[in-house]
């Protein structure tokens, strides 16, 4: 893990030594929060606090070296999102009434510059899950084998799933 100095292990995790857990929050809280967003989820600030309170209740029984720790991370994420959307989806929808769908910004096209609005559009025509294998593979930097596992799926179905969501966007943009 990028933030970590040599003294850091998983053994002050266990110890519940608070300095430990403030490194790993540091570490990856703000990466989980954009991830739980870009897969779907309303209160990604709940997903989060989820998430690390299921780290520190089971760290004593995660059996994975230090480097096991991010993926083991977002794996724990990723059911949590799941979990809330089932529970929304047993709820009506709720809309506010000054609510903007315009999320998007343009940018000049004489300046070259990408139509965000038609990236944004690209993007939303994707399945959730090739959203999910973009952001994983190409925003987070996990290999194939991490990004399976995080998603409970084979590296060779994200590969494939990783193909077919490029070649979409290629075709749309």
């Amino acid at each position: 893990m990028n933030g970590f100095s040599d003294s850091f292990t998983l053994e002050l995790l266990k110890t519940r030594d608070r300095r430990a857990w403030e490194l790993l929050y540091d570490e990856l809280a703000s990466d989980l929060r954009v991830f739980v967003q870009r897969i779907g989820a309303t209160d990604a600030d709940d997903i989060v606090s989820e998430t690390m309170l299921q780290i520190v209740r089971d760290v004593d029984s995660f059996t994975g070296a230090l480097d096991e720790l991010r993926p083991w991370a977002f794996r724990i994420a990723r059911h949590r999102v799941v979990d809330a959307k089932r529970r929304e989806s047993r709820r009506p929808i709720e809309v506010a009434l000054t609510a903007s769908n315009d999320f998007a910004t343009s940018f000049d096209p004489e300046s070259g510059g990408l139509d965000l609005s038609k990236v944004s559009d690209a993007l939303n025509a994707l399945t959730p899950e090739q959203r999910e294998v973009l952001w994983l593979r190409y925003a987070m930097d996990f290999s194939l084998d991490t990004t399976a596992e995080i998603m409970g799926s084979t590296p060779d179905a994200i590969a494939s799933m990783a193909y077919r969501a490029l070649t979409r966007l290629r075709h749309m943009l």
